[in-house]
């Protein structure tokens, strides 16, 4: 399929003319032998970057797109129209004033092969080097993965033919397997064929990026968050910490019946789990019943994969690694592991979260769980097997947003629909996340994150079914999203005292010896 790429063209038309900002230019200072080098940043009397140099770190679509794709079901003329752009903006650190934009994203159409089928995808590097682990996953993903589906479906297709071929009557003639190189004859995956396609493909391309000599992913990686349709259907892959979130139309009255049905079916003794999924779905009823009816609740099809999730923190320990904070590690806090059981609700104030790190060592020190790349932190159990999800669209369902870190930093789930809700062009309201995911980190911390994301409006007339939109709402509902990843100041303390004055990276590589890990380590990585 043909994956975009975005032009020099297009993004000083998209800065000049979407943004509203001066088109940018490099600005070069050299000396006197001719050795030129990227000017600072420009910056306000506040230290903060002026409009012009914000303009500079910004690349955008130049325009909104359309794409339509298969709805599904067999059915020629059922289609799922999208209109989608993308919009990041590289963060700004004190310390590294010039550090690169280690987000990038890739979108394909006419995916393995199939003219209705397109993937979306967001990578969020870290790391010394997390803008080539970024890079290459974003060259090289949306290949090994059409190259999955494509295998995945002509084995169907050859398997279908052989149980043909059986049935035939005793002595009659064998026919020639028809349509091998044909993939218009080749049967569509299912969600679980399809899901284990995807997850071939992560650990493929996770493997390729340890052998490539040109990418250093000893102590840097990506994450990953791809948006796959096929048949009618979304699978949503994640690896590391971006989100995607979808948002669905609202019928209050439809909810809450379903919700009501459901409560009436269990009135029998139920366990710890179910008692927590009860809870987890009052609170959801409680949500809906107090927004407007018709509005768009936002659903997460993702999880954060930190230490945070007492799932991923046993996982991660079950394989030798301990977590601990920084300050743990440093002696300045006692070593305990409350930190909250729901990603998204109960996270730290203060910025130091809890860490993947060696017995007996202070690296790696991932704020992640998996993820591609970090070879050291590979045998610790940051794995880049993927968590998947998958959902059939439906008319409900209005928007999708992909989105780095960055994005959620300051901001909820539900608030980024809502942004989003009040446009009809996907590029404003990717413009105006951004711009205020921007605002909330001026407001609280001293540097910026990389800011990105991929806005779909989703247009399809398949009908949807409530109870299902429900089940998914519980599944998910309390495992991040109610709240920022980092809280906010509390009421009556000012947002400045606050702020950190350095970087706290995702990955611990940039505040540590190379030398010293590079010894510790090397052994390992010959092997």
């Amino acid at each position: 399929g043909h994956t975009e790429r975005m032009g020099r063209g297009d993004k000083e038309a998209a800065q000049a003319g979407t943004a509203g900002l001066p088109a940018p230019e490099l600005d070069l200072v050299c000396d006197g032998e001719g050795e030129c080098a990227p000017s600072s940043p420009d910056l306000d009397d506040a230290g903060v970057m002026t409009e012009r140099e914000v303009a500079r770190r910004t690349s955008c679509s130049a325009r909104t797109k359309t794409v339509e794709l298969s709805g599904g079901g067999g059915d020629g003329d059922s289609i799922i129209k999208v209109r989608y752009a993308f919009w990041t903006q590289r963060g700004y650190y004190p310390d590294d004033p010039d550090k690169a934009n280690q987000d990038s994203y890739s979108i394909t159409h006419s995916f393995g092969g199939i003219d209705g089928d397109s993937l979306f995808a967001v990578y969020d590097g870290h790391g010394r080097f997390g803008h080539d682990c970024a890079d290459f996953a974003k060259r090289h993903l949306p290949k090994i993965q059409a190259k999955q589906i494509r295998a995945e479906r002509i084995r169907l297709h050859k398997a279908n033919m052989k149980r043909e071929e059986r049935a035939k009557a005793p002595g009659s003639p064998k026919t020639k397997t028809k349509g091998a190189f044909n993939p218009k004859l080749w049967p569509m995956l299912g969600p679980k064929a399809y899901e284990d396609a995807c997850r071939k493909s992560l650990l493929e391309c996770n493997r390729a990026m340890h052998r490539d000599a040109n990418v250093d992913d000893t102590l840097s990686g990506t994450t990953v968050i791809s948006a796959s349709f096929h048949d009618g259907r979304l699978t949503i892959c994640n690896v590391g910490d971006s989100r995607a979130v979808l948002g669905v139309k609202l019928k209050k009255e439809s909810v809450l019946a379903s919700a009501s049905a459901d409560s009436d079916e269990e009135k029998k003794e139920i366990s710890e789990h179910d008692v927590a999924a009860e809870r987890r779905k009052q609170e959801l009823v409680a949500s809906i019943t107090g927004m407007d009816d018709g509005g768009l609740l936002a659903l997460p099809l993702s999880q954060d994969q930190t230490p945070y999730r007492p799932d991923e923190r046993e996982r991660v320990k079950a394989c030798g690694a301990r977590v601990m904070t920084v300050d743990q590690i440093e002696g300045l806090e006692p070593v305990h592991e409350n930190w909250g059981k729901r990603s998204g609700e109960d996270i730290d104030e203060v910025g130091d979260p809890p860490r993947v790190w060696r017995k007996e060592e202070d690296f790696p020190g991932t704020a992640f769980s998996r993820s591609l790349g970090d070879i050291v932190a590979k045998d610790l159990g940051v794995t880049a097997d993927p968590e998947m999800v998958s959902v059939q669209i439906s008319q409900n369902d209005r928007m999708l947003i992909l989105a780095s870190d960055g994005v959620f930093e300051f901001l909820t789930n539900q608030q980024v629909v809502e942004i989003c809700s009040g446009f009809e062009d996907p590029l404003e309201a990717c413009r105006k996340v951004v711009s205020e995911a921007y605002k909330q980190w001026l407001h609280y911390e001293l540097r910026t994150d990389d800011i990105s994301i991929i806005v779909l409006f989703l247009e399809c007339d398949s009908a949807g079914d409530y109870k299902n939109t429900l089940e998914l709402l519980v599944g998910m509902a309390g495992r991040q999203g109610k709240k920022p990843i980092k809280n906010k100041a509390s009421e009556g303390v000012e947002a400045d005292s606050r702020k950190t004055s350095g970087e706290r990276s995702n990955s611990m590589y940039d505040a540590m010896d190379a030398e010293a890990i590079a010894a510790a380590v090397s052994a390992e990585i010959e092997e």
